[in-house]
């Protein structure tokens, strides 16, 4: 990992809100589990950080450009500018980019061609002997 990256890091953990994500944390009872017994709790706000900053090591040992690591409501970010950044997460909605969304609508004609060559009058249409 580059000097800078290390910085930024740092930067990053030492003006993070934890407490903010544990206070949310405790009021929507979101626990982590912490243990092959299955064993689970709030995390500390030393748990925290510390799966914060394996996120953003792993982004920043990543070898791609742009690299995203997630967990427990938390995402780490590095662009191809090397620029960081730091989430927790409760909700998100992503609409895919227009060679996707080309894909998605080719696949859902043929979905709805293949339900209009099909009898649908009967409960059991269509089911082989």
């Amino acid at each position: 990992m580059q000097i800078e990256h290390e910085l930024y890091i740092e930067r990053i953990l030492s003006t993070f809100e934890f407490e903010s994500v544990q206070k949310v944390m405790k009021f929507l009872d979101w626990k982590w589990v912490f243990s092959k017994d299955d064993e689970s709790g709030i995390p500390s706000i030393r748990e925290l950080k510390e799966t914060a900053r394996r996120l953003l090591v792993d982004c920043a040992n990543d070898p791609q450009d742009n690299s995203e690591h997630a967990t427990g409501g938390f995402t780490a970010m590095k662009d191809h500018k090397h620029w960081f950044r730091l989430s927790f997460v409760l909700e998100s909605w992503e609409e895919p980019g227009d060679e996707e969304l080309g894909v998605l609508c080719e696949n859902a004609t043929q979905v709805e061609e293949e339900k209009s060559q099909k009898d649908f009058s009967s409960p059991l249409a269509g089911l082989q002997p």
